[in-house]
């Protein structure tokens, strides 16, 4: 069963406004029948008129109800119009209300009993001669019909306008949805760029600090404070970044970064490692003609490993391998002995599960895990296009 769309302020007043329309319509043709009753039933007496007035004012003060008790209304008027021919006109708009309101079976049903009486209507309510009954009838019939046809009509109209309407009302809600999902989509962008580019740099500068601050008895004791002091803001920084990085996900803080690690070598950034007292082992043979895409994709994974390999093993050697052409895309391997030391400042980061999601949305595969040999290994394919 279809739930009913709650109806508005608006709507109701504009439904009793019809309600006062269709009162008044009726009542023009209730007094239209007491003005020229003739001809008048056999039964008709001096008390006929008092009954025909009263009746006529209940039916139009019946009609405020039309919309809550459709079908009972017009059975009900349609079977006193047999008898009483001044609630007529109130009964066509109670057929008309079930018409325009009801279902197909309802209004089958109202619509036959309403042919139905008719014929008894001009028999009874208002005898006609025998020349002018089947006239009666058939007027009467075909005002039936209209009524029923011009409700049915206004009820596939609302019908259709109401279907637009919940149409226009979903994908109203499906834009919402789509555009929600882009701007996740880059919030998330946002954040790995953050994370991968900034957390490394802070790694760096946090591992240079510490290295000198460890030798503090052979430098300056105001130049070691200064070191001390560097360490800890670039500790403070990196968490900072972190709880910034979390925000731009759930969509708190979104902010724009012009970063584009396209324009940036590896061997650059194997460098920076190497400058910073990790120990490297490299080779980096990638072919030319890699996209900018997948360029910065690569640039990013690296990185990520290094600064991983940094946090968690910081006094071992790190191997790495990245290879690549257009006949077998490009491969990634960083290897590096575990060690039970450790630099981690702040609180975890996204590390590995970041740079997972970002290759297996270029369509590229990431494994990574303890050796047999006692090393951690993290091996990574992209393709050499883009998806």
């Amino acid at each position: 069963m279809n739930a009913r769309r709650p109806r508005s302020t608006a709507d109701g007043a504009q439904a009793r406004w019809f309600d006062i329309g269709a009162m008044a319509i009726a009542a023009l043709m209730v007094g239209l029948w007491i003005r020229d009753p003739a001809p008048l039933p056999a039964y008709s007496g001096p008390i006929y008129d008092v009954i025909s007035c009263v009746s006529g004012a209940a039916s139009i003060a019946a009609l405020w109800w039309r919309r809550r008790f459709p079908l009972v209304l017009a059975c009900a008027l349609l079977v006193c119009s047999t008898l009483l021919p001044v609630v007529s006109g109130p009964s066509l708009v109670a057929l008309f209300t079930v018409a325009g309101h009801s279902s197909l079976r309802p209004t089958i049903w109202a619509t036959l009993l309403a042919l139905c009486s008719t014929p008894v209507q001009v028999v009874v309510g208002s005898p006609l001669r025998d020349t002018d009954f089947w006239r009666g009838v058939l007027a009467l019939s075909l005002a039936i019909l209209l009524v029923v046809g011009w409700g049915i009509a206004l009820r596939s109209r609302r019908q259709v306008l109401e279907s637009l309407q919940e149409r226009a009302r979903a994908l109203a809600r499906e834009r919402d949805l789509v555009a929600d999902g882009a701007r996740r989509a880059e919030r998330e962008e946002i954040a790995r760029d953050v994370h991968d580019s900034l957390a490394h740099r802070l790694s760096l500068i946090s591992m240079s600090a510490g290295a000198l601050n460890y030798r503090r008895e052979e430098i300056p004791a105001e130049l070691a404070e200064q070191i001390a002091t560097l360490q800890g803001n670039s500790r403070a920084a990196l968490g900072e970044l972190r709880s910034a990085i979390g925000d731009i996900r759930t969509g708190i803080g979104s902010r724009e970064f012009s970063i584009d690690p396209a324009n940036f070598d590896l061997l650059d950034l194997v460098e920076d490692a190497q400058d910073s007292g990790q120990e490297i082992d490299e080779t980096i043979t990638i072919s030319a003609g890699l996209s900018p895409t997948t360029t910065r994709i690569v640039y990013r994974t690296v990185q990520e490993l290094l600064t991983n390999a940094r946090k968690h093993s910081p006094d071992q050697r790190v191997h790495v391998r990245a290879t690549g052409d257009r006949d077998t895309g490009v491969r990634i391997m960083m290897a590096n002995a575990l060690s039970g030391t450790t630099t981690e400042v702040g609180p975890p980061g996204f590390g590995l599960v970041g740079v997972a999601e970002r290759v297996k949305m270029h369509g590229g595969r990431l494994t990574a895990g303890p050796t047999a040999a006692g090393q951690f290994e993290v091996n990574v394919w992209l393709p050499w296009k883009d998806r």
